[in-house]
């Protein structure tokens, strides 16, 4: 629907040059460049709170640096900073979009 080319876009907008992957294999791709740092995750085939902590999640979020998040169905109990959500629909060959914004 959207999501790692929205990624592509956000990262290329905010200066990385380099290509950009899907992380649906790795769980998260690490985008470094200049003095910045991003990390990309799709969690669709993680199941349970246990795998996040298995691949370190929350270290990750409190790094400091921007998370961008596909499928974040399962960690938006642990979002305790702010966050945008956009979710991305397809209905009748067209796009939706909502994003809301959480403090």
């Amino acid at each position: 629907s959207g999501k790692t080319t929205l990624s592509k876009s956000l990262l290329k907008i905010f200066g990385f040059q380099k290509a950009v992957d899907s992380p649906t294999f790795n769980l998260v791709n690490t985008y470094h460049w200049a003095n910045q740092t991003v990390y990309h995750f799709d969690l669709y085939r993680i199941k349970s709170v246990q795998e996040l902590n298995e691949i370190g999640f929350l270290e990750y979020l409190d790094s400091g640096h921007l998370c961008l998040i596909e499928w974040p169905e399962l960690v938006l109990d642990f979002l305790d900073q702010p966050y945008l959500n956009l979710r991305i629909e397809h209905h009748d060959n067209m796009r939706h979009y909502e994003l809301i914004a959480f403090n």
